[in-house]
């Protein structure tokens, strides 16, 4: 997992290029109700969707990697919910819950289909005979990737919230030949600074195929449905929203 260094130092400014929508809300809202929680997030970041989470009165456990992005979280949670630092591909929380969320492309933070059903592995583990996974990921578009590469320009300068320091970001990812993996470099800079940050970060490219093989291989049953919604996978929309039970 690359990016630990990213977002230790950066995290933060995630939610800038990646905001929760509304749709996505009401989508782990209405789950969320259907369970009853408790509720775990894996790689829970700066804990956003487990506070809207709490607010509905429901039980929230985050798990992250980073001590800064979990400091986050639970300013975030108050005493709404509470935090813990660990690895998704390993981790014992002597407990089960009703539902178990990995949100936004974190499946592919880990950088092997081994690493991946480990984690699944440990989800299961934490879940109730009747709980919920939810996995949301964002579909590979290989148009994207002209010429195999992908450039995302500086973008507009954002404050830090611990330093009050204005930065901005470019991003630019490579596209294996044989179209498996994705390579990218994150450049962070100081507005008004010379200086640069180059933090790297490796990702798998699964299609939902995949990750039916790897749900199905981890001893999971899934539903794929797009765009937060409840319905069938047209092949275009750019969120694939996954729904996983126990296999029976």
């Amino acid at each position: 997992m690359t990016g630990d260094a990213r977002y230790d130092r950066f995290g933060w400014d995630y939610a800038r290029f990646n905001p929760l929508e509304d749709r996505a809300l009401r989508w782990y809202r209405r789950h969320a109700r259907e369970t009853g929680g408790p509720i775990l997030e894996l790689a829970c970041g700066t804990g956003r969707l487990l506070a809207a989470l709490a607010t509905d009165g429901h039980e929230v456990v985050g798990l992250d990697r980073s001590e800064t992005m979990l400091r986050q979280a639970q300013r975030h949670l108050g005493s709404a919910g509470t935090v813990v630092q660990g690895d998704m591909r390993a981790f014992d929380l002597d407990r089960r819950f009703a539902l178990a969320i990995v949100a936004d492309n974190s499946l592919r933070e880990i950088e092997s289909e081994a690493g991946i059903l480990e984690c699944l592995g440990c989800v299961r583990r934490h879940l109730r005979p009747e709980g919920r996974l939810l996995v949301t990921e964002r579909r590979f578009d290989p148009a994207r990737y002209p010429d195999g590469v992908s450039e995302h320009p500086w973008s507009p300068a954002g404050a830090d919230p611990a330093t009050g320091e204005a930065l901005e970001r470019r991003v630019r990812v490579r596209l294996d030949t044989d179209h498996r993996r994705l390579h990218g470099t994150m450049t962070y800079r100081v507005v008004g600074a010379a200086e640069e940050v180059e933090l790297p970060f490796d990702s798998l490219v699964l299609h939902p195929e995949d990750y039916r093989r790897l749900f199905r291989t981890a001893g999971f049953d899934c539903e794929l449905f797009v765009g937060y919604e409840a319905r069938a996978d047209d092949g275009a929309d750019p969120f694939l929203c996954f729904v996983c039970t126990a296999a029976r």
